[in-house]
């Protein structure tokens, strides 16, 4: 095992000094996250969460090199890699994308097993994002004085983890750029979905596409992320309300009408006619075409207002999907009254006392 690591940071560090002159060209970027590490860290001792992360961190390192990249740098609870121009023995690389997407797919199917074993033997659990996205990226040494490290730097990179903190619980996010390679390349997983993501200071969504490794409707996969939620405390208990058609609640969004599920004290479950990844912030508008009078005057303010929401999970079942919405800070108000009146209301139905919350 030592041989092995060795010889994997030799040839790293062989390739990173041949990228000593700073310099753009285009490569593959991947970010690695372990969702919710800090929380996941307070529930077992130090010790017994620094030996594990580190063989995770090790073993994910090995797989990178594996498949023709190398590591820029490890963080705490993740990686940053890169899948460039040329392989580790020097020759060009034209199959950067296709590297890294199965590279990252081969890295969350492992770490599926792993967090099986890990829920039955008590030790940390680790699930992951990842973000993946191919552009222009500058190469160059920041060491004040010397020039003896590269790493990587630009808009690219910055995409890339967006691309991460977008992405759902043990899946894969790709950007626009690196879904193009795949495709022409015939490399497109079938498991692949388009999404919307928001990008920061730019008005347009942007269409990228979220591949799942693993079988989401899986009883296997469902049962670990409900442990781990469990865990973490990424569930939430608190009642939802699902209100009665005879309301007549309607919903208005940017992108179209939609249906609302139910309303907790927290936020809403809606269908949209589009698929919104994690982080989207989208504003609503309510209409109430209720021919009681008083169900008109109690949401007037609603009404003028809207409401600002932010997705935390989002699915698709069929042709319908499903997103799970948290009021911002400046409608939680208005949102905690709406949840008040439809409980007020005998239209309104308790359905359940949780709900998920992604982290």
């Amino acid at each position: 095992m030592l041989f092995a690591w060795l010889k994997s940071f030799l040839s790293q560090r062989r390739r990173r000094l041949r990228r000593v002159t700073a310099g753009e060209r285009e490569a593959t970027v991947v970010f690695i996250d372990i969702v919710a590490f800090s929380k996941v860290s307070e529930e077992f001792p130090d010790a017994l969460v620094f030996k594990h992360l580190q063989a995770f961190l090790g073993h994910t390192s090995q797989l990178v090199t594996q498949y023709g990249g190398w590591v820029d740098k490890t963080f705490g609870d993740g990686m940053l890699a890169v899948f460039d121009d040329s392989s580790a023995d020097g020759r060009e690389n034209t199959n950067q994308a296709n590297q890294a997407l199965r590279c990252a797919l081969q890295i969350q199917s492992e770490n599926f097993v792993r967090i099986l074993e890990a829920d039955a033997q008590h030790v940390p659990i680790f699930p992951l994002r990842i973000g993946i996205n191919t552009d222009q990226i500058v190469f160059g040494s920041l060491d004040a004085g010397t020039a003896n490290t590269t790493t990587i730097f630009g808009h690219g990179v910055n995409f890339a983890k967006r691309l991460e903190e977008a992405c759902e619980i043990n899946s894969i996010m790709i950007g626009p750029l690196t879904a193009t390679k795949l495709d022409a390349l015939g490399k497109w997983p079938s498991t692949m979905r388009r999404r919307l993501i928001q990008v920061k200071h730019e008005s347009d969504f942007q269409q990228v596409f979220e591949c799942d490794p693993l079988d989401r409707r899986s009883r296997r996969q469902s049962k670990a992320l409900e442990d781990f939620r469990r865990i973490t405390g990424l569930i939430r208990h608190s009642p939802r309300i699902q209100p009665e058609s005879d309301l007549g609640i309607e919903i208005e969004t940017d992108f179209g009408p939609s249906s609302l599920l139910n309303v907790s004290q927290g936020g809403l479950g809606l269908t949209l006619p589009v698929l919104l990844a994690r982080g989207t912030k989208i504003r609503i508008r309510i209409d109430i075409n209720s021919p009681h009078e008083s169900v008109r005057r109690q949401f007037a303010s609603l009404l003028k207002n809207g409401l600002e929401l932010e997705v935390r999970w989002s699915m698709s079942d069929g042709e319908e999907h499903l997103h799970g919405l948290a009021f911002r800070s400046n409608s939680a108000n208005d949102g905690a009254l709406m949840f008040a009146e439809l409980t007020h209301l005998t239209g309104g139905t308790i359905v359940g006392a949780t709900q998920r919350q992604a982290s």
